[in-house]
């Protein structure tokens, strides 16, 4: 239910109560937002009917120092956990998080050539190389949209042959296991790679197909 404000309003109406009646007790689902923060009130599992029907007993047998204990607890809360409350620990969460993301930022960009190349370091192309040459198994992720494509913004209508040729020519090394993966719709995926040796998996991988397969599945 989010933040159900019945219950705090339940609370601040037990103080309009005539002097000298005891509070009433409040029982609360665990499942409810509002059960995490009112740590004062009873909480019960409703799918548990006999653990309600005792809580309910115990809330109504309940001694009045134990009533008036758990009372002031949550109208401690309830009073200084105000929305005005929220709304400046909000904002306030929210500045900062935006001042965390605008230090990072400055920190990844560099104000000087220094700064920057010691927060973003060039990738060893020879150690890759290395590394890639001496694996016995490889999986290779390709994304279709900045990486084969990287300045198209529109759809792209057809890939350059040289680029399909270069794709079957990762997939065909057993042990390489190649993945295409795109934005774009299972159709345009295999319109435009279908015959590919290459696996693919449109719409962010929400569906594949393994490598070695064609558009038929065979």
């Amino acid at each position: 239910d989010g933040m159900n404000l019945v219950s705090y309003e339940y609370v601040v109406c037990q103080k309009m109560k005539p002097e000298g009646m005891s509070p009433g007790m409040l029982l609360l689902s665990e499942f409810t937002g509002s059960a995490q923060s009112l740590s004062g009130a009873i909480r019960i599992n409703p799918w548990n009917t006999e653990q309600v029907a005792n809580w309910i007993y115990e809330a109504l047998t309940m001694g009045e120092v134990e009533r008036e204990l758990r009372h002031s607890k949550l109208y401690r809360y309830v009073t200084t956990h105000t929305a005005s409350f929220w709304a400046k620990s909000f904002v306030s969460e929210l500045i900062d998080a935006s001042g965390l993301n605008e230090q990072r930022s400055s920190e990844i960009r560099g104000s000087t050539p220094e700064k920057s190349v010691r927060s973003i370091s060039s990738l060893p192309i020879r150690s890759l190389l290395s590394a890639y040459r001496s694996s016995s198994k490889r999986l290779i992720l390709i994304t279709l949209e900045d990486t084969i494509s990287p300045s198209e913004k529109m759809p792209m209508v057809n890939l350059p042959s040289s680029v399909k040729a270069n794709l079957n020519s990762l997939a065909e090394d057993e042990k390489n296991i190649v993945y295409v993966m795109s934005s774009t719709t299972q159709q345009h995926l295999s319109t435009l790679l279908g015959n590919s040796k290459c696996g693919l998996a449109p719409e962010h991988g929400f569906f594949y197909r393994p490598p070695g397969l064609n558009v038929s599945g065979k």
